[in-house]
């Protein structure tokens, strides 16, 4: 059930479930569940590791956008008021 439930998560890119998931990991019974389990935790670190990367470029392309914007504005000139 475990399995079913964690390979649904993956493909469906779904961290949420698969965060869930990672907390109740069961002792598998045999072998060839311990395989399939270790693939899809693999799969899971990669999609982590692409989201990750992701959210850098991201953020990156914010500051980026914040800077040039920052560099655009008017400057402001000072005045002084000799009139008063």
């Amino acid at each position: 059930m475990w399995i079913k439930e964690f390979k649904i998560a993956v493909i469906e890119n779904n961290i949420e479930n698969i965060k869930t998931l990672l907390e109740e990991i069961p002792d598998f019974d045999n072998l060839e569940d311990m395989k399939e389990a270790a693939y899809l935790l693999q799969e899971a670190a990669t999609l982590f590791e692409s989201l990750k990367e992701k959210t850098s470029v991201s953020i990156q392309s914010i500051k980026n956008s914040l800077s040039f914007l920052e560099s655009t504005q008017n400057a402001k000139i000072s005045t002084i008021d000799i009139m008063s």
